[in-house]
C-alpha cells in the first residue's frame, strides 16, 4: 500500500573525496523509483529526495539507514559540483537536478574568481576529471525547478543565477516574495535553517532551527535542509529532512559518519588540507 506523500530532503556535498561509489551511497538516501508507474498513482509525485549536491559518501551511508525506501520515492538533487561519472547514475535513478554554483563554476558559466582560495582549488580539481559530456550536462541544468508541492532551487528563489546567501529573514524576503508555490527548498549555506511566514501572519519573516517543523499553518515556508557531508552549523554529522506534505512537515535527522575516512581522501587528492579538517567541526 502507498503511503502519504512525503519528500525527502537533504543537502549534500561532494567533492572530489567522494569516491566512485558515490551513485549507490546517494541512491541509499534517495530511494530511487523503483517502479514509475507506482510514482504517477494519482498524478501525484508522492515522495522526493533533494539534495545540494557534493555527497559525502560516508554520510550517505549512515543515512541509509534512517531514510526508508519507497517504490514510489523520486531523487531531486540540488547540486553543486559533479563527480566524474555520477551524471549517468543521476539519470538512471531518474532525478530532478537544478544547478548549483559550483556546477556553474565548472562550466565557466560563473568566474571562479569570486570563489576563495580553497573552493577555486576545489573547482579546477572537479573540471580536471569531468568529460565534455558532463560538463554539457551541467550546463544545461536548470537553476530553479517546480514540481506538485515545492520547488526547488540552489542558493535563493529570487535571482538563483546570482547564488546569493540566504543567512537572514530580510535574505529571504524576496525569495517568499516571488515564489509560486507555498514551499521551497535550498541550500548553499551548508545550514539547516526553516524561514516562514504564518497564514494568521503573512508580512512577518521569522526562522527556526527546531528539528520538526510543521508548515500546515505557514503560507510559505523556505527550507535550507543543511548539507550531507559538509555541515556548517557547528554540527558534523550529516543532515537529511523528510517532508511529509500531506501533514505539511519537516523533520530533519541527523546521523555521524566516516569522517576521517573522507578527510583523507581530500588531503589524498591533493587539496588544501583545511578542506579536510574543517569537517570534524562542521564548519
Amino acid at each position: 500500500m502507498i503511503g502519504p506523500p512525503r519528500i525527502v530532503v537533504g543537502i549534500v556535498r561532494r567533492e572530489l573525496e567522494h569516491a566512485p561509489d558515490f551513485p549507490q551511497r546517494a541512491a541509499a538516501i534517495a530511494a530511487a523509483p523503483r517502479e514509475r508507474a507506482q510514482r504517477q498513482v494519482r498524478g501525484l509525485r508522492r515522495r522526493l529526495q533533494l539534495r545540494g549536491a557534493r555527497v559525502r559518501r560516508a554520510g550517505c551511508v549512515q543515512l541509509a539507514e534512517c531514510v526508508p525506501r519507497r517504490a514510489e520515492e523520486q531523487l531531486a538533487v540540488v547540486v553543486q559540483q559533479l563527480v566524474a561519472g555520477r551524471r549517468e547514475r543521476l539519470r538512471q535513478l531518474d532525478a530532478i537536478v537544478v544547478k548549483g554554483n559550483h556546477d556553474a563554476a565548472c562550466t565557466g558559466e560563473i568566474e571562479i574568481r569570486y570563489f576563495n582560495n580553497y573552493a577555486r582549488d576545489a573547482v579546477r580539481w572537479t573540471q580536471s576529471v569531468l568529460s565534455e559530456e558532463e560538463l554539457a550536462w551541467l550546463r544545461a541544468l536548470p537553476l530553479v525547478t517546480h514540481l506538485e508541492h515545492c520547488s526547488v532551487a540552489h542558493g535563493t528563489y529570487h535571482r538563483p543565477e546570482l547564488y546569493d546567501y540566504i543567512q537572514s529573514t530580510t535574505d529571504a524576503d524576496p525569495s517568499l516574495d516571488e515564489m509560486i508555490l507555498p514551499v521551497c527548498f535550498v541550500g548553499h549555506t551548508h545550514v539547516p535553517v526553516t524561514l516562514l511566514r504564518l497564514k494568521d501572519d503573512p508580512l512577518r519573516t521569522a526562522y527556526t532551527v527546531d528539528p520538526q517543523i510543521d508548515l500546515s499553518e505557514a503560507a510559505r515556508a523556505l527550507v535550507n535542509v543543511g548539507s550531507v557531508g559538509q555541515p556548517r552549523d557547528e554540527d558534523p554529522r550529516a543532515v537529511a529532512a523528510i517532508y511529509d506534505s500531506a501533514r505539511g512537515l519537516v523533520t530533519f535527522q541527523r546521523v555521524p559518519y566516516d569522517v576521517d575516512r573522507a578527510a583523507g581522501k581530500i588531503l589524498a587528492a591533493g587539496l588544501p588540507r583545511v578542506l579536510a579538517e574543517r569537517l570534524r567541526f562542521g564548519v
